[in-house]
C-alpha cells in the first residue's frame, strides 16, 4: 500500500470523520475532478484562482446581518475581503483577520435609515448561525497549482489549511510544514511556487499525522 493511500485511508478520512461528527459538512473532491477541472472541483467559483466560496458567503452574510442588505451591498462586503492586496502575505493575513474579527460596514441600512451599519462575516455570538464545510483536495491556481489535503471553510471563507501525513512518515512535522510553506510561497525560493492567496484569511495551518494529535504551524 502506497504512502499516499495510507495517508488518505488512515489520516485524511479519519480526520474528516471527526469533523463530520462535530457537525461539519464534508466534501471530497476526487482526483479525476481536479485533473479534468470539472464543475465539482470548481465549486461554483468563477475560476480556480478564487479562494472564497462566494455563493455560500452571500447567503451567510444575509443570514447573519439581515435581509435588509441589498445584493450590491453584499457584493461590496465580499469584494472588501477578497481584494485586500498588501505587500506581503503577512500583511494580507493581518488585514483580513482584522476585517473578520472587527467586521466592516456599508453606506446605509435602507430599511431603518441608519448610516454605516456594521456587517459581520462570521457570527461569533451564535456559532450555529454559521456554515462549516471541510473540503478535501480543494484546488487553487496561483504561481503554481496547489491542492491541500483539507481546507476548512466558515461561511465560504477558508480559515484553516490542513496537510495530512501517513502514520509511518519519519518526520511528519518537517514534511507537513515544508509543504505548507510551499503552498504559501514562503520557502524563500527565487520563484513563487504556490498560491498564497488561499492563506490571506487563514487563521492557522496544521499538519495532521493521526487521529489523536494535531500540531500547529
Amino acid at each position: 500500500m502506497s504512502s499516499w493511500i495510507r495517508e488518505t485511508q488512515y489520516v485524511e478520512s479519519k480526520f474528516l470523520e471527526q469533523l463530520k461528527a462535530l457537525g461539519w459538512e464534508t466534501l471530497v473532491v476526487e482526483d479525476c475532478d481536479n485533473k479534468h477541472r470539472t464543475d465539482k472541483a470548481l465549486l461554483n467559483r468563477a475560476s480556480f484562482k478564487e479562494v472564497l466560496l462566494k455563493d455560500k458567503l452571500k447567503v451567510a452574510i444575509k443570514r447573519i446581518n439581515g435581509l435588509w442588505l441589498k445584493d450590491e451591498q453584499v457584493n461590496e462586503v465580499i469584494a472588501t475581503l477578497e481584494n485586500i492586496n498588501k505587500s506581503s502575505l503577512f500583511e494580507n493575513n493581518l488585514a483580513c483577520s482584522e476585517l473578520l474579527l472587527e467586521n466592516t460596514s456599508v453606506d446605509l441600512n435602507h430599511e431603518t435609515g441608519a448610516k454605516s451599519p456594521t456587517v459581520r462575516y462570521i457570527d461569533f455570538e451564535n456559532i450555529e448561525n454559521n456554515e462549516f464545510l471541510a473540503i478535501s483536495q480543494f484546488m487553487v491556481d496561483g504561481a503554481q497549482t496547489i491542492i491541500p489535503d483539507i481546507t476548512l471553510f466558515v461561511n465560504g471563507i477558508p480559515l484553516v489549511v490542513v496537510e495530512c501525513k501517513a502514520p509511518d512518515i519519519t518526520d511528519p512535522m518537517h514534511e507537513g510544514v515544508n509543504q505548507l510553506k510551499r503552498y504559501m510561497n514562503a520557502r524563500g525560493t527565487e520563484q513563487n511556487e504556490g498560491a498564497s492567496k488561499l492563506f490571506n484569511t487563514n487563521f492557522f495551518s496544521s499538519y495532521f499525522k493521526n487521529t489523536s494529535k494535531i500540531r500547529n504551524d
